[in-house]
């Protein structure tokens, strides 16, 4: 506990997967915004280098492509021209390939959150449209972590052909042996 912390901010890392759909929101904004805040920060005190690629172990801390899409809108570019620049630095992998191991939230439960003033400059519409699924009332983690990375793997080879089949819907028009995601 860090005493500066408000009792509400405390109980968002009280309990790991547990709790409600919206305890669980917090804590996978918290891993990926302020994840980017931490590497940031520790970048700036340090003199280190900030970091070139960023890595997503499945959806868990995928909220970190949104935060480095704010930063980059509000240095002025667009939204795509962000999308195509977190791309490049992203690597997404999954290791659960099966959908009772991806978080899934209402769509206007991470409304809510992202139409707070400090996203105003991201449409929040758009930031919906990353996690898009089959399902119109849902926010698909996975989804989201393989719209903005670049390059995705599973964590073997079988993980990699289960992972293919499972997401093929995401690359309408390619055969499941084509779509775009590897073995480590």
């Amino acid at each position: 506990d860090i005493e500066e912390n408000e009792t509400v901010e405390r109980h968002v890392t009280d309990k790991l997967y547990g709790g409600a759909s919206d305890h669980r929101l917090l804590q996978e904004l918290l891993a990926g915004v302020g994840g980017v805040r931490a590497v940031r920060a520790h970048s700036r005190l340090t003199g280190a280098p900030d970091p070139e690629v960023f890595h997503t172990n499945e959806g868990h801390a995928g909220f970190l492509g949104v935060e480095r899409m704010r930063e980059l809108v509000t240095a002025g570019l667009t939204f795509d021209e962000a999308l195509q620049a977190v791309r490049a630095g992203t690597v997404f992998t999954t290791h659960t390939p099966v959908p009772a191991g991806i978080d899934r939230f209402s769509r206007d439960l991470v409304r809510r959150h992202f139409e707070q003033p400090e996203w105003s400059a991201l449409p929040v519409e758009r930031v919906l449209e990353l996690g898009a699924e089959s399902d119109h009332g849902l926010f698909n983690m996975a989804h989201m972590g393989l719209r903005l990375a670049q390059r995705a793997n599973g964590v073997s080879k079988l993980h990699g052909a289960v992972s293919r089949g499972m997401f093929q819907p995401l690359w309408p028009g390619f055969d499941t042996d084509e779509v775009p995601i590897s073995s480590v």
